[in-house]
């Protein structure tokens, strides 16, 4: 069964935009993607995905969220009243996880490395 344009709600449309922008932010292929998910999930489920033509059940966009570094909200539309979230690219992600594994002490020396060297 093929859907239609026309049948696809706009918020699944948002949703599955956003899944291919955050697997494109962290360089993941739709093939990449599908097999890091628990269940494996084939290129074809991932592009329907992401033209909205299959809805993402809440624990599947759980899963691309925590696979992505990203948080569930950022695949919905923003409240207008709320400022959209920052996007990390996938090297920056990798060095807050690992300067948040260092004891509070070397995390203090390093930001004031950093800000030394930005001329903060």
């Amino acid at each position: 069964m093929v859907t239609k344009k026309s049948d696809i709600h706009p918020v699944d449309a948002y949703v599955g935009e956003m899944l291919r922008q955050g697997r494109k932010l962290r360089g993941l292929s739709q093939d990449a993607l599908g097999k890091e998910v628990p269940e494996k999930v084939t290129f074809q489920q991932i592009q329907k995905y992401e033209r909205g033509t299959n809805r993402i059940s809440a624990s599947r966009l759980y899963e691309f969220a925590r696979l992505l570094r990203l948080p569930v909200e950022y695949f919905f539309p923003a409240d207008d009243e709320l400022p959209p979230l920052p996007l990390v690219n996938n090297g920056e992600a990798t060095l807050l996880d690992n300067f948040r594994k260092l004891p509070a002490r070397t995390q203090q020396t390093i930001t004031a490395l950093i800000a030394t060297m930005a001329g903060i």
